[in-house]
Parts: structure tokens; sequence; C-alpha cells
């Protein structure tokens, strides 16, 4: 319990680092302009996409082996390897694919440097092994990783960006950070865990593949309906629509990220004990998930009734921002569902599939709605979209695992 407790506090400390861009967010708006941060918003969600394919689940997959398997250092050096080789191909074959959809599209070759430095910026993010560090159940080495890869950048923001044409920095000082950060991190993973990078043969690359191909459908899913919002939002309405609901988006991000520490240290923990008793186990998320909830309430009530007065606080905008910020306040609660019943339960479960199913359901639904809302309402559109589909999700998830729990009773 102990080991749970520290792992709980890294990850929190984690979590706040990855919020430290939040705190710069106002600055940057103030300073290079709404429709700039747009454009920063809509960069960066377009590079995610390659973001989940370089990724390919194995926030989920790796973690899962590795903490089933971490009795066996053999094993998780050859799990680790095979991790890092699938990534690089990924990155090769990523980024053919960017470069030509970059100078195929005028308004994204006009900005080519902005998007090839988010790009950049994007593989240092993906590179990190925290996938490594929380299936082995030492979340404590990844914090320094994390005050490399967003506290340093974020703070240098002050330091680098004056004026409306200053903007390149943000992604550049990401990228910058990024490469410290991989680095850092091969150090840490050679002489303190001794992990040796030895070359993984065809097959066991092959097997990594077909082994997190439903996990990473998923994340292409989940990215339907997050990353995929800004980028609709922006072919509707334009950069700056994306920047008012990109400044609303973050702050309920940053909610939902509360839940971060508690989420993370408990599936490498729910992976290697839910097959032995799921009953008990599956009494204990629902404990949790209420306990979860009821803080999230405690935390969001305020920010819905103060959410005016939050925004000009914080941007020094209208109330177009606030609006947005009302509707999707409430998303962290379905967020913190669908982790529970859908990470928790269905992946250490078995049910990749099902999981995977549920995600195209919303994935498919989403992209229409989505179009059609923002369209006829722009960003309050995009956030209703948001709210529909993340609240199908927790639906449908909750109907799944009930039915799960009845067979076991």
């Amino acid at each position: 319990m102990n080991k749970f407790i520290k792992n709980f506090v890294s990850v929190g400390f984690i979590n706040a680092a990855n919020a430290a861009p939040l705190i710069t967010m106002p600055y940057l708006i103030h300073v290079i302009g709404i429709e700039r941060f747009g454009s920063l918003s809509l960069a960066t969600a377009f590079v995610a996409y390659f973001g989940i394919i370089i990724d390919y689940g194995f926030n989920l997959s790796a973690v899962r082996e590795i903490s089933i398997n971490r009795s066996e250092p053999s094993r998780i050096n050859h799990i680790c390897a095979t991790v890092f080789y699938v990534k690089i191909i990924l990155v090769v074959a990523c980024l053919l694919v960017f470069l030509c959809i970059v100078r195929a599209l005028p308004y994204m070759w006009d900005m080519h440097t902005l998007y090839f430095l988010t790009f950049i910026a994007m593989l240092g993010q993906t590179f990190l092994p925290g996938w490594f560090f929380q299936g082995v159940e030492q979340m404590s080495a990844a914090v320094y990783l994390s005050a490399i890869s967003r506290i340093i950048p974020s703070a240098l923001t002050f330091f680098f960006v004056h004026s409306r044409d200053d903007y390149l920095w943000v992604p550049g000082l990401s990228a910058i950070a990024g490469a410290a950060t991989v680095i850092t991190a091969a150090i840490l993973l050679r002489y303190k865990f001794d992990i040796r990078m030895t070359l993984p043969d065809a097959r066991s690359i092959k097997q990594s593949f077909r082994g997190g191909w439903y996990l990473f459908l998923s994340q292409v899913n989940i990215s339907l309906f997050s990353n995929s919002n800004s980028v609709i939002l922006g072919v509707v309405s334009g950069p700056l629509a994306v920047g008012y609901f990109s400044s609303a988006e973050k702050i309920m991000r940053a909610i939902a990220f509360l839940g971060t520490p508690l989420t993370t240290v408990l599936f490498p923990h729910v992976a290697r004990n839910i097959k032995a008793n799921p009953s008990r186990m599956l009494k204990k998320l629902d404990g949790i998930l209420l306990i979860a909830i009821a803080l999230q309430i405690i935390v969001i009530a305020p920010i819905f009734f103060l959410a005016d007065h939050i925004i000009n606080l914080l941007y020094n905008s209208d109330v177009g921002a606030s609006e947005i910020l009302k509707i999707i306040i409430v998303v962290p609660i379905f967020i913190m569902v669908n982790n529970i019943y859908g990470v928790q339960v269905m992946l250490n479960t078995g049910f990749d599939k099902q999981y995977f199913g549920i995600l195209l359901i919303a994935g498919v639904v989403n992209i229409p709605l989505c179009f059609l809302l923002s369209k006829f309402f722009s960003g309050l559109g995009t956030a209703i979209s948001l709210l529909v589909i993340e609240f199908l999700i927790a639906f449908l998830m909750g109907f799944f695992v009930q039915k799960l729990k009845r067979s076991l009773d």
C-alpha cells in the first residue's frame, strides 16, 4: 500500500507538470492573440493523430504486459525493445504521410514551420517510456521526465514569447525539451533499470502489432471525439473559433486530469489481481468510482457557476468561451466512468474487442454530429457534440460492465 501511495503522489506531480501549459495559456492568448492560439491548437490536434499511430496503444498494452511479467527481467527487456523498434517503424511511415499532407494543403504549407516543429515536439512526448514506469510501478522515476518535458518549456515561454510573431517558440521549446527528455529517459532505462535494447526478431514485431491492434484502434476512435472536434471546428469556423473552444476545453481537461493519478496507478494493480477474484475487484472499483465522482462534483460545481468570471480572469475574453465551458465542465465525470469501466475492467478482463466496439460506435456517431452542430452553432455545437459522445460511451461501458457483473454472480 505504501508503494501504491508513493506512486499516486508521483503521478499527481506528473499530472501537475502536465497542467503547466494551462498556466501559460492566458499569457499566450494575451501576447499572440486568440487567432494565433487557435492556429497552435489546430496544429497540435492535427499532429496528435500521428502521435496516436506511433503510440499504437502501448500506453495500455505494454503496461499490462510489463505488469504481468515484472518478475522476469529478460521478458521486460524484450517487451521494451520491441515497443521501441515498432515505434521507430511507425515514425518513418508517419513522417512520409505527414510531409505529403502538409505539402498538399495550402493552409498547412503556408504555416509549415509551425507544423514541423509541432510534429517534432510530439515525437518527444511519444517516445517517453511512461508505459514502462507504470508497468513496474516506479512512477517516481517519471517525475523527472515530466519536469523536463512540461515545466521547463512552459517556464521559458515567458522569456521567449513577447509578441505575436514569437508564437513559433511554443512548439520550438517543446521540441527541444522533448529531445532532452528522451535522452534522459534512455539513460534512466539503461543505468537505473538495466534495460538493454536488443534487436527483436520479425516475429516479435509482428506479434506486437497484432497484440496491440484493438487497443490501437480504440485510441484512434478516441481521437474521433477529442482531437477531431478541434479539426472539424477549424474547417467549419476557422482558427478563431478553435481558439475559444480550446481555451475552455483545456480547463475541462485540467479537471479531468485530476483523476489521472488514481487511474494510472490502478491499472497495473488491477491487471495483476482482477483474474484471481473478479467479483471482489469489481465491487472495489465501484466504490472507488463513487468516491471519485463525488470529489469531481465538488470541484466542478463552483466552476460551472463561476464560469464567466473564470474565463474573464484567465483570458480577459468575452462570454463565448464561458458558455462552452459550462457545457463541457461535466465531461470529466463521464471520462472517469469510461476509465474505470472501460480501461480498468474491460481491458483487464480481456474484452479489448468489445472496448474497441463501443469506441467505434462513438467515433462514427461523433463525426457527422460534430460537423452538423459546429456548422450551425460554432464552438457551442462542438461542445454539445463532445458532451453527448462522452455520455454515450459512459452509458455503453456501464451497461456492459453491469452485464459482466450479473454473469459472475
